[in-house]
């Protein structure tokens, strides 16, 4: 068949076998009608019905739900073509350009076939509308009926007006900052810093209260750390939530009462359920987004922090860490909204505003941070020079907020517990002498 590419079909349903969290965005953009061979398009909703079920993928579970639709000797050669690499998306767009050329063909061949000395106009113009409406049969765009979206915004605030609460995301701890972003919201976050201002230990300390290790509400919590080990991050947790110097617990400098302080602490932390750390060693984003799509459609996670950006491998090979980066951003800005639960990432700014408060223009890797991001804070202090400090003014600067406002919040950093807390402003005017 001329407009056809059966190589093509195969790799894509390879690439979905091997790497099934890629199917949702795989259906974004092809659709069953797509496929021309009918054996694999059975096999692709397949597929999606076993993501849709949330059941386990791979070559032997594929290969069961299948038997009578393609002979073992088929599937095997197609799971054969998997080459771990590449990108989907090429296979993904070659399937799809060879529907749209089949399309397109016959709607020309039937519009030359109606064709005669007088209707011209008319057939060239339902030709057009024909061709323009070959897309629709693809598109993963939905339109809504505003009726229908009224009632669901009149439901939610009833709910508001009934909860009455003064911020409407999870609490962050920090109540300055939740009255400037209305709090954590389930939105697409960066969270942005120098190396060792505080990003990681504000993005904890937002984790450990949102778990309800700190108050807040208690839900299941992923910290997915790329940086520290899992012995670190705890270490932190036991400090932020005891308010114990960290230097104290590893020399073992402790007196009774503050020792059973932090022994209380830890078997608070220990028996909450809801904080998990995750370390993810290929720390490829295709692994990330595995895990966090199981640990929310399988284990009820409702909140996800990444740290940090400039650690994740995208799944394709790039020539530029711009490229790679971009990759990165859509993929967490597209998961969000698929898994509708608060994604924050962690991100370095470049070196350039050392000392002096960042902007959007300074976050490493990609402008596609900046633009994706439903909203970005930033951690903006001077670095300690005393190793006494106890206490260091900061701010966090919320530099883009979608839906809601911008502004700078003081804080204070307890450089000893790496936490922050809220940092009253004196506003009145003093009278002149």
């Amino acid at each position: 068949m001329e407009f056809a590419d059966e190589e093509a079909e195969k790799m894509l349903i390879s690439f979905m076998v091997f790497k099934p969290e890629i199917i949702p965005n795989v259906y974004d953009t092809v659709k069953p009608s797509v496929f021309f061979y009918k054996t694999w398009a059975l096999v692709y909703e397949k597929l999606i019905d076993m993501s849709n079920r949330n059941a386990p993928i791979d070559e032997a579970t594929v290969a069961m739900e299948i038997r009578g639709t393609v002979s073992v000797v088929d599937f095997a050669n197609v799971c054969s073509l998997f080459i771990g690499h590449g990108d989907w998306n090429f296979y993904a767009e070659k399937v799809k350009s060879k529907f749209y050329s089949r399309q397109a063909m016959v709607i020309l061949k039937e519009s030359l076939a109606e064709l005669n000395e007088s209707n011209g106009a008319d057939v060239i113009n339902k030709t057009i509308e024909r061709l323009l409406d070959i897309s629709s049969t693809t598109s993963s765009c939905v339109t809504y009926d505003m009726n229908t979206l009224i009632q669901g915004y009149i439901q939610k605030l009833d709910d508001a007006i009934s909860n009455k609460k003064q911020f409407t995301g999870y609490a962050s701890g920090l109540s300055n900052l939740d009255e400037v972003i209305g709090g954590i919201q389930k939105e697409y976050t960066v969270i942005a810093a120098r190396p060792s201002l505080g990003k990681t230990a504000l993005a904890e300390q937002i984790a450990l209260n949102v778990s309800g290790c700190m108050g807040g509400e208690g839900q299941r919590t992923l910290f997915i750390e790329l940086e520290m080990t899992p012995e670190q991050l705890t270490e932190r947790a036991i400090a932020n939530i005891s308010k114990m110097s960290i230097k104290r617990m590893r020399t073992g400098l402790l007196n009774s009462a503050q020792l059973g302080k932090v022994m209380t602490k830890m078997q608070i932390l220990a028996e909450n359920k809801n904080f998990v750390p995750v370390t993810c060693n290929d720390r490829c984003i295709t692994d990330i987004v595995s895990c966090i799509r199981s640990e929310v459609r399988t284990k009820g996670a409702k909140i996800v922090f990444i740290d940090h950006a400039g650690l994740v491998k995208p799944a394709g090979k790039y020539k530029s860490e711009w490229e790679g980066a971009k990759e990165i951003s859509h993929t967490l800005q597209n998961l969000q909204r698929e898994l509708n639960v608060p994604i924050i990432l962690l991100s370095q700014v470049t070196r350039d505003v050392e000392g002096k408060p960042p902007t959007l223009a300074d976050i490493r890797g990609s402008g596609s941070f900046e633009e994706d991001a439903d909203s970005i804070i930033f951690v903006h202090r001077d670095r300690i020079k005393d190793a006494q400090e106890s206490l260091v003014e900061a701010e966090l600067i919320v530099a883009k907020n979608r839906n809601g406002q911008c502004g700078t919040v003081p804080v204070n950093f307890h450089p000893n517990e790496v936490m922050f807390s809220d940092r009253e402003v004196n506003t009145e005017k003093k009278e002149p002498a």
